[in-house]
């Protein structure tokens, strides 16, 4: 841990602002983001409750998950997304902002939504990236927007 390095990463040199897992190599805590979104935009709630579990960390049953987050999510078209900053907070934790655009009901919502990433090893203990020990886990931090 102690070789580890913060890196200072901005949206549009080092990493782009929207693109696929593989423009984000060299960054795996955002691909969780990515597939949550993708999730969102094809509707797989069941995806998308797998990905959020901390959002609904009362809810134990992966069925009744994936129907709450139908609840949240399924009058929300996403039209598109764009990461506006990342922040890499440890070796193990990094904060991802991510402006989302979506349609409810004929009124377009545009929202930042922060998130975290934590590398979670077995039994949600703290995971080391570089030992390829765990997973990279989504935390909503500041996701009120999609609410409104």
């Amino acid at each position: 841990m102690a070789k580890w390095q913060r890196r200072l990463i901005k949206v549009g040199e080092n990493i782009p602002a929207f693109g696929t897992y593989e423009n984000y190599s060299e960054y795996p805590y955002i691909n969780p983001i990515i597939k949550m979104f993708d999730a969102w935009k094809s509707k797989n709630y069941g995806e998308l409750s797998n990905l959020l579990k901390k959002m609904f960390p009362d809810i134990v049953s992966d069925n009744k998950r994936a129907g709450k987050c139908r609840e949240v999510f399924q009058n929300k078209d996403l039209i598109s997304f764009e990461i506006i900053s990342v922040e890499e907070k440890a070796c193990s934790l990094s904060c991802i902002i991510v402006e989302a655009k979506w349609k409810s009901s004929d009124i377009m919502h545009n929202e930042n939504l922060t998130f975290g990433c934590s590398y979670e090893g077995e039994g949600k203990s703290l995971g080391l990236p570089w030992n390829n020990n765990g997973k990279w886990v989504i935390i909503p931090w500041e996701i009120g927007g999609l609410y409104k």
